[in-house]
């Protein structure tokens, strides 16, 4: 495992820049209304990948629900790459729209989970970032819908079986974490928010393995 980090904070505290980035030889082991699971399936796209295909899974941690209000507190992308999987992590100010599409770079298909309707309108609401047209958005929580797994990603986790080590933080505590980050200085707490998004990024290519998504 490579591991790089690098990290700034203004006189004030208040602005982060962090880039980590990983490599691994494995993978960690692994709330919406199902009623209208239909109407908001994406479209997916089938056909035969070329030698350069890659693909990649993205979670994004926030201040909260709103993106016209709220702020993206860390972007975590995971590519596929020819070298193996790697994981880059970008935190506060660090987080623009350059530095999205760089990490997205040379990707085909990107895996979420409830992305259509959250992180994909943060980086456009926030970034002003759209994916662009090379690359496949494929929403892994329609997937489930269509297996009848309802609920946000945890919950279904804990259906299929799919282990987590950071146990007892939920969204609301994880933007309790940046918090505590940003007013106090807490670096553990900061270090707790990215070994939660980290998890959040690699359980969504065990989630895909187990629902057999190609």
């Amino acid at each position: 495992m490579v591991y790089l980090m690098r990290r700034s904070r203004n006189e004030l505290g208040n602005t982060l820049m962090v880039c980590l980035s990983w490599r691994f030889t494995g993978w960690f082991a692994g709330e919406a209304s199902p009623a209208s699971a239909a109407r908001y399936r994406p479209r997916a796209t089938y056909g035969c990948y070329t030698l350069s295909a890659m693909d990649a899974y993205l979670d994004i941690e926030t201040t909260g629900l709103s993106p016209s209000m709220d702020a993206i507190t860390v972007v975590g992308i995971c590519r596929d790459t020819p070298e193996g999987p790697e994981l880059r992590q970008l935190v506060g100010s660090d987080i623009c729209r350059d530095s999205v599409a760089a990490a997205l770079s040379g990707v085909t298909t990107l895996y979420t989970y409830n992305g259509i309707r959250f992180d994909a309108v943060f980086l456009e609401s926030q970034l002003d970032y759209a994916l662009p047209s090379s690359i496949t958005h494929r929403d892994l929580m329609y997937d489930c819908w269509s297996r009848r797994l309802y609920g946000g990603l945890k919950s279904v986790e804990q259906h299929l079986g799919i282990a987590r080590e950071v146990q007892g933080v939920s969204g609301r505590q994880a933007v309790e974490l940046w918090w505590r980050y940003v007013r106090r200085g807490d670096d553990a707490a900061l270090e707790t928010l990215l070994a939660y998004n980290r998890e959040d990024v690699l359980n969504l290519k065990t989630l895909r393995e187990r629902l057999r998504v190609t």
